[in-house]
């Protein structure tokens, strides 16, 4: 009796744990390319924003620094982040959201 009790533990954990590792594997599927793909997406807004004021990519940094009032010790290094590891920071996501709410304005309004 008490192999038998063994041998249908067995045969009832293999699905269990199979039908809970889809879900986990899906979310770290989905995490994985969100960070893969997702930061293309930014980069792509951000090289936009610069060829739109006709500028680098380090002066769109400074100039969203400058209107948070971040040290430039910080920019500097946040950039050198950006270059090794594609990471933007937020007072640059928000300074790219802003410049592209105006040209969207702007060009609604023509």
């Amino acid at each position: 009796m008490f192999d038998e009790i063994i041998r249908n533990w067995q045969d009832t954990i293999y699905p269990i744990v199979f039908m809970v590792s889809i879900p986990c594997l899906a979310s770290l599927l989905a995490r994985y390319l969100s960070d893969r793909f997702g930061a293309s997406i930014e980069e792509e807004k951000l090289a936009f924003v610069a060829e739109q004021l006709n500028c680098s990519a380090y002066k769109v940094f400074c100039v969203s620094g400058a209107r948070w009032n971040i040290e430039r010790e910080r920019i500097d290094c946040d950039f050198k982040e950006y270059l090794q590891c594609l990471r933007i920071p937020y007072y640059v996501r928000g300074f790219i959201a802003d410049v592209m709410a105006t040209l969207d304005s702007n060009d609604s309004g023509s």
